[in-house]
This record gives structure tokens, C-alpha cells and sequence, in this order.
């Protein structure tokens, strides 16, 4: 067996994490007796499901339903998705893989430290703790990501890092870094990424993000460069950027202290004729000109126009999107050489000691504004602020002091926002079936 493939010995059982119980332990009374007689050692920014994959091939499962019903406590976990549940099944049942802990294990090979640099701690840990006991319901909303999407749909990979792997373990294996939406260009060899030519469906092993050239085609007959949204160098290196981000390497801050060191940052740059003298005015033109304003329309971040309009200023200004991780990267990775450049400057910011600066302070509490059920209803159901003004004859301004007033109405605002989109989205789904009652699922996609 090639170096990597397995560890462990035939016939020892799983055993079940030490530690206080939770809800994944009553899934099932049968995790303290599934047996893999083969059990894996991770690879490096390995996926969850490519972890699985290999651990189907190795125990002879097929790598689809029957190795996710092992691996993950059910056979109808959507694998292919950044947050699914099962983690905490899988890490019993793998043996903790070789990880003191579950943390460890998916602080390693899940998604969800992109956004440990970014949220409130109090934010991270429910979403720990949402993962750990599989109620994965809502953990979007909870990190804001409805209207970003993080994982790609297929999976790409880096021709160098799969000729290494192959020579040294026989297989090579989809990196968590290269899912994340928006990288083109490996962090560490820098080369294009790699995904399935046209017209060719994933199949075995290779649907889940694994590759043994035993098994599948020859991989450098199914695989083809991807095209690139943008060849700036800020963009081939927004890899690096999220491969430190998942391990760990970009310096937690408070929202103050990373927005200072932004803006300082953006007074740097040499302002060019015709820009604006505030921070968040120049942010944006430094990204337009770094980016281009179609690659960042196709991210869903339009600086131009859109429900994202003027992004990077709000940002820069700690006034919204300090908690989106792509917007973060982007600008971190317009302003900054490198992760450990960034890193640096808030090291010195520290040491130096000067007097952060505070957000703006809240509005004063309207006085002829009250809350009450009229103005409630209009928070739940109209997504803009300037709609619900000109519906009662107030000014926008005094509509977004009520809502700042209010943190709680504004999160629960979002939730009852997004029922609402999927409402009308069912709704246009239903109606399009009632005339079209043959339609297949593509079908429906493509009208909806």
C-alpha cells in the first residue's frame, strides 16, 4: 500500500469521541459497531467528502451513498455542500483520524474558518456548535451567506499538487483551498486550476473530489485549465489569502482594528486625478482598477450598482460586510502584498499603541418614529429601506435609525426576508409546473 492510504488494523471498531454527548449521538445506537477496517490518513487541505471518498475505496464501499451512509451516520447528506451535517459521526467513526480532538479535525478539513477572522467570536462558536450537533438548519443564516456562495459546484484542482500526490500517495484529491469560490490559480505552485472538460459527467470516486488513476479515466484526459475571471496579480493571489485564513495564519481583530489598518493602507495608495479623498471613495476605485468591475459583478459584489452598491466603502468604513469573507479577502488582497504583510501591520498598529477608532456613534432615537406593529410588518416584508420611507412619509435616514436601534429586529428581519424569497421562489416553481407538468428538475432550475 503506497505511503498515505491507510492506517489501523482489520477488525477494530470505531470508537466514539470522549467527551460530553451530543445530538449526533442519538442519530443512530450503531456507530460503536461499524467497522472500517481501513481508516485514512488526511491529507493536507483535504475536503470532507474527499476524506470520505477514500475511505469507501479502502474498506471496498462504492464512493457514493453507501460510503456517506458509513462515514456520515445517513446515506442523504448533501456531501457536496460546504455545511453538512455528520461531522461529529464521522469523526467518531474514523477513529478521530489521528486528531486529538474534533476541533482539530475540522478546523482542518472543513469550511467554516474562512469566517473565523471575520465574525464575532460569540457568532463563531454557535456556529461550531450548530456543526458539532448536526442542526446545520440555519447555520447560513447565522453566518450571513445566503446571497454568497462559498463552495464551486465541480471541483478543481492544481496539476502540480496532483502530480506530487500521485507520486507520493498514488491518488490525487480535491484541496479545500481550491473550492473556495473565486480562486483560479493554486496557492502554493501558482498554476491554473484544473476542473472536468465540457460534456464530461463526474462518475466513481472522482464525483467526490478523489482521483486514482486506477480507477478513473486518465485524469489529464478529463481535466482542463479553467478560464481565469482575471489575470491581475491581487487575483492569482487571492488563493494564498484563503489558504492562510484556513490555517489559521491572518490575525484575529476586533472590526476597529482591522478597518484602521485598511484605511491606513488606502492612504498609501497614490491618488490619481479625479479620485475621491475618503477612504472608502478610494477603496472602491483601487478595486475597480485592481479587478475590474465585471469580476466583481460575477462575484455578486457589483460596486456599481445592485443591492451591493459602494461595498468596499462601507467596508473600509466598518460600517457592513466586515463579516463577508470574500469582500474581506478581495480588499485585503488589493491592499496587501501578502497574508504576512497584513499580519505585520496589525502587529505594529498593536505595539505602537495608539487610540483605535470607534464606529460612529448611533443615531439619536427618533422622537415622532415609534415602533410599532405597522412599521414592524414593513421591516418583514420590504427588503428596501427607501421603499418602507416612502410609505410612510419618513425620510430614509430615520427609517435605518429605527433599525439600528433595534439589533435584534435587524437579524430577525433578514430571517423573515429570506422566508419571504423562498416563498415567492415556490410559488414560481409551482406555477410553472401546473403548465408544464412534464418538466424534468433542469427545466425548473433553468425557469427559476
Amino acid at each position: 500500500m503506497t505511503e498515505g492510504l491507510g492506517i489501523g488494523g482489520i477488525g477494530v471498531e470505531a470508537m466514539a469521541p470522549a467527551g460530553p454527548p451530543s445530538d449526533s449521538d442519538h442519530w443512530d445506537d450503531r456507530r460503536a459497531s461499524v467497522s472500517l477496517p481501513n481508516i485514512p490518513l488526511p491529507c493536507p487541505d483535504q475536503t470532507l467528502d474527499s476524506i470520505a471518498a477514500l475511505t469507501g475505496l479502502l474498506n471496498g464501499l462504492s464512493p457514493g451513498r453507501e460510503t456517506i451512509d458509513r462515514v456520515f451516520g445517513s446515506p442523504n447528506i448533501k456531501t457536496d455542500r460546504a455545511f453538512h451535517a455528520g461531522l461529529r459521526w464521522a469523526y467518531g467513526v474514523l477513529g478521530g483520524l489521528g486528531y486529538g480532538s474534533y476541533e482539530q479535525f475540522t478546523e482542518r478539513h472543513g469550511f467554516l474558518p474562512i469566517f473565523r477572522p471575520f465574525v464575532s467570536a460569540a457568532t463563531y462558536e454557535r456556529a461550531k456548535g450548530k456543526l458539532e450537533s448536526n442542526a446545520v438548519t440555519g447555520l447560513c443564516q447565522l453566518l450571513f451567506t445566503n446571497n454568497f456562495t462559498m463552495q464551486r459546484n465541480a471541483y478543481h484542482y492544481c496539476v502540480d499538487c496532483a502530480v506530487e500526490s500521485i507520486q507520493k500517495r498514488g491518488y490525487t484529491y480535491a484541496h479545500r483551498t481550491d473550492q473556495f469560490q473565486g480562486v483560479d490559480f493554486c496557492a502554493e505552485h501558482g498554476t491554473t486550476l484544473l476542473t472536468l472538460a465540457p460534456g464530461i459527467r463526474p462518475k466513481g470516486s472522482l464525483a467526490y473530489g478523489l482521483i486514482i488513476p486506477a480507477a478513473d479515466d486518465d485524469w489529464r484526459q478529463i481535466l482542463v485549465p479553467v478560464t481565469p475571471l482575471s489575470t491581475a496579480p491581487a487575483w492569482r493571489a487571492l488563493g494564498v489569502w484563503v489558504k492562510a485564513v484556513l490555517n489559521g495564519e491572518l490575525p484575529i481583530t476586533s472590526v476597529e482594528l482591522r478597518t484602521t489598518v485598511l484605511q491606513r493602507q488606502i492612504n498609501e495608495i497614490p491618488r490619481e486625478p479625479g479620485d475621491p479623498s475618503s477612504p472608502g471613495g478610494r477603496c472602491e476605485r483601487h478595486l475597480l482598477r485592481t479587478y475590474g468591475s465585471a469580476v466583481l459583478e460575477t462575484l455578486g459584489l457589483s460596486v456599481l450598482g445592485g443591492v451591493t452598491r459602494h461595498w468596499p466603502a462601507f467596508l473600509a468604513l466598518g460600517t457592513a460586510y466586515t463579516d463577508h469573507p470574500l469582500a474581506n479577502l478581495l480588499v485585503m488582497s488589493a491592499l496587501f502584498h501578502s497574508p504576512a504583510e497584513f499580519a505585520q501591520q496589525v502587529a505594529d498598529f498593536q505595539d505602537s499603541g495608539p487610540t483605535v477608532a470607534s464606529r460612529p456613534a448611533p443615531a439619536a432615537r427618533p422622537r415622532d418614529v415609534t415602533l410599532n406593529l405597522s412599521i414592524l410588518r414593513a421591516f418583514y416584508r420590504e427588503p428596501s429601506i427607501k421603499e418602507i420611507a416612502r410609505q410612510r412619509g419618513l425620510d430614509g435616514g430615520t427609517v435605518e435609525s429605527v433599525l439600528r436601534l433595534h439589533p435584534d429586529l435587524q437579524q430577525r428581519r433578514e430571517q423573515f426576508l429570506e422566508r419571504q424569497l423562498r416563498r415567492r421562489m415556490r410559488r414560481v416553481v409551482e406555477a410553472f409546473l401546473l403548465t408544464h407538468p412534464g418538466a424534468n428538475r433542469t427545466a425548473v432550475e433553468e425557469h427559476n
